[in-house]
């Protein structure tokens, strides 16, 4: 047994998380996160997932996520067609606000009489999706007809994004796929159904299952290890997870922030645990739960990384 480390105020976030990671409690296991984040990048053999559940782009971490993926933290996403609507809008001019003072006091019927929609405490001008179906009508109408998965969807409309900040962009300049399993569960999703409805262009979302589970195959045949992110759980998770199981690949890392509790028997809250009675991660796997809201947890988490 380690003794616990009485924690001091620090400034610099990556020894504060190392000491933490000695520490107890929730504390602890974000300091155990970052941790074994640490450890999958010092392992150049591993190749890194990244499930982003929920709509996180609203709640400020677009940047983080945008530069784990242009610096190679990360080497797949799966994403809800959530997160990806908010970065698109975005990289087409959207807006999104703070609802504080007087206008947290409007009721959601007034939001809407003025225009807006709300994610919690975030609102979004209703308009801007219809920027983002404009500019998405725009990029679609030039592609080559064909069949498409969500994954080569997005790396061809991320070529024609100019805003330094997008997932969307930096995922197709970095050569990482971002998958959506459930793509028409999506404003996004709607918009582009709408659109191909004249073209000749298809979405396939099996092309999408059949990049993931071989690239599991692959990374088994070359013996390469793996490491799993989550942030929350939903589909993203479900469909990282399921690959490895499909080939019988189990993750080596595991690492899920999450406010979900297990005891409901969801996926969302299952634990690292529950997933290596499946084979899905790997018995001796290093890995932890931090149970925390994905908003507060992973600034801290990636500053500490991306300063080691």
């Amino acid at each position: 047994m380690d003794e616990v480390v009485d924690i001091e105020p620090n400034s610099n976030v990556a020894s504060l998380a190392k000491a933490m990671s000695r520490s107890g409690f929730g504390g602890r296991s974000l300091g155990e996160a970052v941790e074994i984040f640490r450890e999958m990048m010092l392992d150049k053999n591993c190749i890194k997932f990244l499930g982003v559940s929920g709509a996180l782009v609203p709640c400020g971490l677009r940047k983080i996520i945008s530069r784990m993926i242009s610096e190679k933290y990360v080497d797949f996403v799966v994403s809800t067609g959530a997160n990806i609507t908010h970065d698109l809008s975005l990289a087409f001019g959207g807006k999104q606000y703070q609802l504080k003072g007087k206008d947290s006091k409007l009721t959601d019927v007034e939001l809407r009489r003025k225009g807006f929609f709300r994610v919690y405490d975030v609102c979004i001008p209703s308009a801007d999706f219809t920027t983002l179906e404009n500019n998405l009508t725009g990029i679609l109408q030039n592609l080559p007809e064909g069949v498409y998965g969500s994954s080569e969807l997005l790396s061809k409309i991320g070529c024609e994004i100019k805003d330094v900040n997008s997932i969307v962009k930096n995922a197709s300049d970095a050569g990482v796929p971002i998958v959506i399993p459930a793509f028409t569960d999506s404003i996004m999703g709607l918009q582009v159904w709408s659109i191909i409805q004249t073209l000749k262009l298809k979405v396939d979302v099996f092309k999408d299952l059949a990049l993931i589970v071989n690239k599991q195959f692959d990374l088994r045949s070359e013996r390469k290890s793996s490491g799993a992110v989550f942030l929350g759980g939903g589909v993203p998770k479900n469909f990282i997870l399921q690959s490895a199981l499909t080939a019988d690949k189990p993750f080596d890392y595991f690492i899920q922030i999450v406010t979900d509790r297990p005891e409901f028997g969801g996926l969302s809250g299952a634990t690292p645990d529950e997933a290596k009675s499946w084979g899905k991660v790997r018995g001796s796997a290093n890995g932890c739960t931090v149970n925390c809201d994905v908003s507060i947890a992973m600034p801290f988490i990636m500053s500490a990384v991306f300063n080691s």
